[in-house]
């Protein structure tokens, strides 16, 4: 069994952190929280993942909000920006964006914990929404 399948999901609820579940030292920054002021804003589609309690918990680690972030960038590529990003499709991107997370999750050579339980959760939201 991978280790992020073996890690403390009650670590969430307590405020513990979430970070890379391989024996690599992960960045300081994956260990903080934000403050308890987080206030989602509305997204329309997805506003009923960000009402969940647990997602809005997982959104306050900085882990989380890094990796999602890394994923918005490789997405939103501007494609005036350079000789590369003209010639990346929406699905290049897409695909891109997929291996980045693929690499985080369980099994993936950067697993992280936070994301792994990010996306089990979303996933679970997204079929009960649908």
């Amino acid at each position: 069994m991978a280790k992020c399948e073996e890690a403390d999901k009650s670590s969430v609820g307590s405020g513990g952190s979430k970070g890379n579940c391989n024996d690599a030292e992960t960045p300081a920054v994956e260990s903080e929280t934000v403050s308890d002021d987080f206030s989602p804003k509305a997204l329309g589609t997805y506003q009923y993942a960000l009402d969940d309690g647990r997602m809005r918990e997982l959104l306050r680690h900085n882990t989380v909000k890094f990796h999602l972030d890394k994923v918005y960038k490789i997405l939103n590529v501007n494609s005036g920006s350079g000789p590369s990003d003209s010639s990346m499709t929406l699905d290049m991107k897409r695909e891109l964006a997929m291996d980045y997370l693929n690499t985080l999750r369980t099994g993936g050579i950067h697993c992280n914990e936070a994301i792994e339980e990010f996306c089990q959760i979303f996933l679970e939201l997204l079929r009960d929404h649908n």
